[in-house]
């Protein structure tokens, strides 16, 4: 019931035009099993349905409008390769190529755009968050083609003034992959509580071994026997379960 409900509000958003077999939604119903919609989409190969099995996520949809279209084909348009697309907000939205590489794409980044197809797939680990998701991504597309249209006009104007005689004005291009380079680098301050915690745990492992070894060594002086030396074994065993749980429960 909950992949139909995503499907017609697919088709009434026109995120699909309900002709390309690769449209469609794919929910988890439960552990390893998995549900689409259109239903004919879990037998064709490596479609989408089939690719969300192997990343294990929760929902997934695609997106298929003219602003995903109109992106693709400006990538595609540019001589140098992009790995990405830049978001106003330092995001970015990785490109594969084909919808058989989502496996093995960034699943962090909960969107990609799927070249040979021109679409874009969205994931999300809560099928109510699906579509304010893909409703944000849109938005944020419609930003950058604004963006770039007023960057245009503000140039068409500029090269008037130049030929009315206004002034000397220069403009500039703006790269999209600068976009991700000119914000600016935020300083974190060095954290150093783990290393505390480590340096503590290593003093008191050393010592706290240390004691027991003298306890032994003064016990075998006293009664002659060396069967407890056995214990120093399980020394390594004892030092590395320390470290590794004390960080842990930190």
């Amino acid at each position: 019931m909950m992949v139909n409900w995503l499907y017609e509000q697919q088709m009434r958003k026109h995120y699909a035009s309900g002709m390309d077999p690769f449209e469609g939604v794919v929910l988890k119903m439960s552990r390893g099993h998995f549900t689409c919609c259109p239903p004919q989409m879990a037998a064709i190969p490596d479609s989408l349905y089939q690719m969300v099995m192997q990343m294990n996520v929760r929902c997934a949809m695609t997106i298929n409008t003219p602003v995903v279209r109109t992106i693709l084909d400006s990538i595609r348009a540019r001589s140098q390769e992009m790995d990405y697309v830049p978001l106003p907000d330092g995001l970015r939205v990785q490109i594969l190529s084909t919808m058989a590489d989502l496996p093995r794409g960034q699943l962090h980044h909960f969107s990609a755009f799927i070249e040979d197809v021109k679409m874009l797939v969205v994931w999300d680990d809560e099928p109510e968050k699906l579509l304010p998701r893909a409703q944000a991504l849109e938005t944020k597309f419609m930003e950058i083609i604004w963006g770039g249209g007023e960057n245009a006009d503000d140039d068409e104007d500029s090269s008037e003034e130049k030929k009315g005689g206004g002034g000397n004005v220069t403009t500039e291009e703006v790269d999209p992959d600068s976009l991700e380079g000119g914000e600016t680098k935020e300083r974190r301050p060095v954290m150093l509580q783990s290393a505390c915690i480590v340096a503590i745990t290593l003093a008191l492992c050393l010592t706290c071994l240390g004691l027991g070894f003298r306890a032994v060594a003064y016990e075998s002086t006293v009664d002659r026997t060396y069967v407890r030396l056995a214990l120093l074994v399980v020394t390594p065993a004892q030092f590395f379960v320390s470290l590794v749980s004390c960080p842990a429960v930190s």
